[in-house]
């Protein structure tokens, strides 16, 4: 069996995540065929999460409830507010996490499972030894 390797960058404005096998990267597509996911939540008026380009859309009517760049806030004690409720910059992340992890699992077709996560920085890459 080929070992599967998956990647997420998490980023500010865009997200991704790729899969590393066969000794090649690929950027995992979503159903519509985009490969890169806008940082992006929302909520619609009924309550149902909006993840990516929806939510990227919706914000330009309803900002209120729409949380966008939360990378920023990262670290901070701060909460962010999207339709009337306290949100943690960690929770926003982790939706959007989350429908990376979708897209990865409905584009291999079976679950991931965690063998170890590392962190690994562009900073750090490019620092000689």
């Amino acid at each position: 069996m080929t070992e599967e390797i998956v990647g997420i960058d998490l980023g500010t404005t865009n997200s991704e995540i790729a899969l590393y096998r066969n000794g090649r990267p690929e950027i995992l597509a979503d159903e519509q065929g985009r490969k890169i996911l806008p940082s992006v939540v929302g909520l619609t008026e009924a309550g149902e999460l909006l993840v990516g380009e929806e939510a990227r859309n919706q914000w330009l009517l309803y900002p209120d409830r729409t949380v966008r760049s939360i990378k920023r806030r990262m670290g901070q004690a701060a909460t962010v507010h999207m339709a009337g409720r306290e949100y943690t910059p960690q929770e926003i992340s982790a939706i959007i996490l989350k429908r990376l992890k979708e897209i990865a699992e409905a584009r291999l077709g079976h679950a991931l499972r965690s063998r170890g996560c590392r962190r690994r920085s562009v900073h750090a890459a490019r620092r000689p030894n």
